[in-house]
């Protein structure tokens, strides 16, 4: 082998282990890079599911917010739907009494709205015809046990009304119909009957 084949030689060994170098330089680099986009790959696959899990949380929550306010509102509904129903029921047990209790009901109604004692007393129709009479003379014998002229009267005229009366002297009338008040102790009772009915 002469001088030339020797440096030849000597040059192309060099040149395979620089090639070698650098292939395993390039190899080690390709393994880094490939690692870092591993672990960042593996790290948006995280962030991903994630947010993809809190979204349904959210979503979930969302939906179970929605659900229990529309509980509310039902039982709102129920409750109030109830309380109608007992206070229709009270109405029509109050214009259902037996005639003595009703004319005495209908007569202090009367006689606490009475003011000079001289009044006229309206009733509804029905009333009127059959109790209204009774109801009067009761009132006017409660009035002069206080005190008052038992004067009131039974008027002519009858109202829209379940029951009860309307005491009336000139313009000025005094509502005593069942509806009335139990329109007052509505607002003032509902509460505690709902809660006595849904504890």
């Amino acid at each position: 082998m002469n001088g030339i084949e020797k440096i030849t030689a000597r040059i192309a060994s060099d040149a395979e282990a620089e090639a070698s170098r650098i292939a395993a330089e390039a190899a080690s680099q390709a393994a880094e890079i490939s690692l870092k986009w591993d672990e960042t790959a593996r790290a948006r696959y995280a962030e991903v599911i994630s947010a993809r899990n809190a979204e349904r949380r959210a979503k979930a929550s969302r939906a179970v917010a929605a659900a229990e306010t529309e509980i509310r509102k039902s039982v709102l509904a129920l409750k109030q739907e109830s309380v109608s129903a007992a206070f229709s029921r009270a109405l029509e047990l109050i214009a259902g009494l037996p005639e003595p209790e009703y004319v005495d009901f209908l007569a202090r109604s009367a006689a606490k709205a009475a003011v000079t004692g001289s009044e006229e007393v309206v009733f509804s129709a029905r009333d009127r015809d059959s109790v209204g009479a009774k109801a009067v003379e009761a009132a006017n014998a409660l009035l002069a046990a206080r005190g008052l002229p038992g004067e009131l009267k039974l008027s002519p005229a009858a109202r829209e009304m379940a029951g009860g009366v309307v005491v009336r002297s000139g313009d000025i009338e005094t509502n005593c119909s069942v509806e009335t008040a139990a329109a007052s102790l509505r607002d003032e009772l509902a509460s505690q009957l709902a809660g006595t009915m849904f504890s």
